[in-house]
């Protein structure tokens, strides 16, 4: 039998005979016993909830109360899953806003299927990075895609030794020329912000490990005076027309974009330092988007249209 046979018959196995030890499943299985806890582990990734009891009368065994079926969603079923959030969050008076985010979070991590979605906040292109640094990089957005734990290996500029711990990868931001993973540090047991460099990072592994995102985190935490980034940003919202929102998401806004569908088009929300920039950008779109916060940049942008209406009114 080939790989997926053993762990599809290993799982009927267990359904049918509840509880067995490593040797009566090897026995059945008529393979070497080293090999179950890897069949165990795939069963696992594929959601599977295989529980192990340790001592002289343990074994496995299918913990079918919490089993939770693998699902294949479509890109489209995925994006509007997650356009439901904004939905959500447009509604603060939906007392079940934290159960609907948390139930979310799981039905998203069941599926083994999602395509990879991009996690960075680029805010300036052109960097250069060792391949070293690159290859770090991609294997965290694979951790982030497949919600799975990396183990990396860190030194601080102030520290002696490099110390080794598991994370859980929420974010990749790029800013100012480098680029960071913001995640869950079991070590810390909270939330930190790594950078990736070479003189920092050492190594960055994948694990078997999974995690469920925390449906309360929020990437805008880390941005402001006292935080990884430290600047002067302004959260905008931009309405544009659902006709214009591919062309509109084609230029870079700020961090932190999200969509949220409304009966007149797309409001695009994001943070940005400068105004001016995101003026400049707005300007080309014409009536096809439209700035509503903050109410004093929209009246700024208001007095500089209408300045340069008058000028060519004289």
């Amino acid at each position: 039998m080939n790989r997926s046979a053993i762990c599809i018959k290993m799982l009927m196995l267990l359904k049918a005979r509840g509880k067995m030890n490593t040797l009566e499943l090897a026995k059945e299985l008529e393979t070497n016993p080293r090999n179950i806890r890897e069949f165990k582990k795939e069963l696992v990734t594929a959601g599977y909830n295989i529980q192990e009891v340790k001592g002289r009368y343990g074994g496995y065994y299918l913990d079918e109360d919490c089993l939770f079926p693998s699902l294949k969603l479509t890109k489209d079923e995925i994006d509007a899953l997650n356009e439901s959030r904004g939905i959500v969050d447009s509604h603060p008076e939906f007392v079940g806003r934290d159960f609907f985010h948390s139930g979310l979070d799981k039905v998203l991590c069941a599926d083994k299927d999602t395509k990879s979605m991009m996690h960075y906040y680029v805010n300036q292109t052109g960097l250069a990075l060792s391949l070293q640094e690159y290859n770090m990089v991609q294997t965290v957005q694979l951790a982030m895609d497949r919600k799975q734990s990396v183990e990396i290996s860190y030194q601080t500029l102030s520290q002696k030794d490099v110390s080794t711990f598991l994370l859980d990868p929420y974010e990749i931001i790029h800013y100012k020329n480098a680029y960071y993973v913001i995640g869950f540090s079991h070590k810390r047991n909270e939330y930190r912000t790594y950078r990736f460099s070479i003189q920092r990072m050492k190594q960055c592994k994948l694990t078997d490990k999974r995690f469920l995102r925390d449906s309360s985190f929020n990437v805008a935490s880390f941005i402001g005076k006292e935080s990884l980034i430290k600047a002067s940003f302004i959260r905008f919202e931009i309405l544009v027309k659902t006709e214009f929102i591919r062309m509109f998401k084609e230029q870079y806004w700020g961090l932190d974009f999200k969509e949220i569908k409304k009966n007149d088009g797309i409001l695009c929300t994001f943070m940005a330092e400068d105004p001016n920039k995101i003026y400049q950008q707005l300007f080309l779109f014409q009536d096809k988007a439209k700035l509503v916060a903050p109410l004093e940049n929209k009246n700024e942008y208001c007095r500089m249209v209408k300045d340069i209406l008058h000028m060519y009114q004289e």
